[in-house]
């Protein structure tokens, strides 16, 4: 079985989804209230990428992912899915009941974006070059979450 580029990008979507819910869910949960401008930005912004996703996956095509063997890919993309910190929805309350402090919320989200920075780069590789640009910009903005996150962690005074 090969996966096609847009059912790739429909685990992209789902991940983004369940990080909306995620950084929604940690404002009723405050742990900082300099964390909630930056928590309201981050759902924000993951709702954005769910659209640009969405405006993504509407113009790819049947493009055949490259791998040594059958199902070699498939399986990488799906451990990549699977083990992303919100790659299943259920598993966003069982996460945050586990946060009890600035530095678990602040950890694990920075956890889902290198998560989602690794998982999009791969994604580069199954899009054609005009549509390249559009993922490296979502990489792009995942950096720059990773970047507000550590100033937020820093302005808390988080030990790393």
């Amino acid at each position: 079985m090969l996966f096609k580029s847009a059912e790739v990008v429909e685990f992209a979507i789902a991940i983004e989804r369940n990080g909306e819910a995620f950084y929604k869910a940690l404002l009723d949960k405050v742990i900082s209230e300099q964390a909630r401008p930056v928590l309201q930005y981050l759902a924000k912004a993951e709702g954005q990428h769910i659209e640009d996703f969405q405006n993504l996956r509407d113009r790819l095509g049947d493009y055949q992912t490259p791998q040594q063997y059958d199902g070699e890919y498939e399986a990488y993309m799906k451990f990549l899915i699977e083990d992303n910190v919100f790659g299943k929805a259920e598993e966003i309350e069982k996460l945050l009941a586990k946060i009890q402090s600035d530095q678990d919320a602040i950890d694990l989200a920075l956890r889902f974006e290198k998560e989602s920075i690794l998982f999009f780069n791969e994604l580069l590789r199954l899009v054609s070059d005009t549509d390249k640009e559009p993922v490296r910009e979502l990489i792009r903005q995942e950096q720059e979450h990773i970047l507000d996150l550590a100033k937020l962690r820093s302005a808390l005074n988080v030990k790393e």
